[in-house]
């Protein structure tokens, strides 16, 4: 028996730190359509799969070694402690799924935002500006929106003009935004 929980732990753990290390087969299963399958599908997801080896293998092996109990009590503990592993993993990943909390808004969601310069830039290297847009503060790349942006001190009022691959082109509050800034 304590084969099969050891199975349990080096399969269930390989799987979890293949998905802590990235997607390695290009396709994320969680999101696959299971149609009209129901609840079954997704309790049978790879992601639950892995999570309940994963517990009920650790479960069993570390019972195993701290405590030989019988083999039946071991075994239910490890498939209670699996199925609740996997119960909670299930709960966790619905939430941040049905909230969004993992996604951000576009990069173009900062421009026109205001903020301050925290760590001064020049034409050729990049600093830093604190970014205020909701009721959150944003610390992001900044480089200057032309040559006369490049004259703002540290603590100067900025204004995001346009975002480029992560890094938001600023100019000091003040200034006439150029023709390209004001399309709409």
């Amino acid at each position: 028996m304590v084969t099969i929980y050891w199975f349990a732990l080096i399969v269930g753990g390989g799987m979890l730190a293949a998905s802590l290390f990235g997607d390695l087969f290009g396709a994320d299963i969680d999101d696959v359509d299971t149609g009209d399958s129901g609840h079954a599908a997704k309790i049978l997801s790879l992601r639950n799969i892995t999570y309940f080896l994963f517990a009920a293998g650790a479960t069993g092996v570390l019972l195993n070694w701290v405590s030989p109990l019988a083999a039946v009590g071991t075994a239910v503990i490890s498939t209670a402690v699996g199925i609740v592993g996997a119960g909670a993993a299930a709960m966790l990943f619905n939430y941040v799924k049905r909230t969004e909390s993992g996604e951000r808004d576009a990069e173009d969601s900062f421009i026109g935002c205001t903020g301050r310069l925290t760590l001064p830039f020049a034409s050729e290297h990049a600093g830093r500006v604190m970014i205020r847009r909701g009721d959150r503060e944003f610390e992001l790349r900044a480089k200057p929106f032309d040559a006369a942006s490049n004259a703002a001190r540290i603590g100067s009022s900025i204004v995001v003009i346009e975002m480029d691959g992560g890094t938001a082109l600023v100019a000091p509050m003040g200034e006439a935004l150029p023709a390209s800034g004001m399309d709409t």
